[in-house]
């Protein structure tokens, strides 16, 4: 067994320290690591942190904006309304007119109607009268 103990003692010797040394960079390495990984956390949170305050602004002027969206909104819709409302009325107030005109011209037009019964009734008596005329012997004197 003395060669066994022989490489054990080359392993302690020679590998064990060099071991030692590999694990101590190893650990300083981990403590490096934790700090950058703590400072990038950190950034990362303040990041985050300026996210959330943009974001409830942007909510903020997002719903200011929809509120006074909604407000002229409703203020075009009572205009609109009023100006619908408005022009009913002066259409009702035409149509009114439109339905005089239209009663004056059918007694205007009755009226002609009767002018031109009676004027073709003497235009026929006429023409009656004429034809007897035509028909008798003339009068001698």
């Amino acid at each position: 067994m003395g060669m066994v103990e022989d490489v054990r003692q080359v392993f302690q010797d020679f590998f064990a320290p060099e071991l030692r040394a590999l694990v101590a960079r190893m650990d300083a390495l981990e403590k490096v690591m934790g700090v950058k990984f703590e400072a990038m956390e950190t950034k990362l949170s303040a990041a985050d942190t300026k996210l959330s305050a943009l974001d409830q602004k942007l909510e903020t002027k997002l719903s200011a904006a929809d509120t006074k969206l909604s407000a002229l909104d409703q203020k075009l819709d009572t205009k609109l309304s009023a100006m619908e409302q408005k022009l009913e009325t002066k259409l009702s107030a035409v149509d009114t007119r439109l339905s005089a005109i239209d009663q004056k011209l059918d007694s205007r037009f009755e009226l002609t109607n009767a002018k031109l019964d009676r004027l073709a009734d003497s235009l026929n008596l006429d023409r009656r009268l004429t034809k007897l005329e035509s028909q008798q012997p003339p009068l001698s004197q």
